[in-house]
């Protein structure tokens, strides 16, 4: 875990150090997405780091999977 942590420090500290000078020139929009997906990474991170039994996001993709097979049946002319 130990180990774990210091890679993802090390990470977020060159991503901040590369992104917060210029973060400073942006649009409010642009800084909001900025933290919005921020919050997923570090949400991500926590689950990596601590091997928590978070839902993850695959488990959000994998819910969306019988409607598109769905849909794509639909919209398939060979099965209709």
């Amino acid at each position: 875990m130990f180990g774990k942590l210091v890679c993802l420090l090390a990470l977020a500290a060159g991503m901040l150090i590369a992104d917060l000078p210029k973060l400073g020139g942006t649009g409010r929009g642009e800084r909001l997405l900025y933290g919005a997906l921020c919050v997923v990474v570090l949400y991500l991170a926590v689950i990596f780091v601590t091997d928590a039994p978070l839902p993850n996001l695959d488990m959000l993709f994998d819910r969306f999977q019988r409607p598109a097979e769905l849909l794509v049946r639909r919209l398939n002319p060979a099965q209709s």
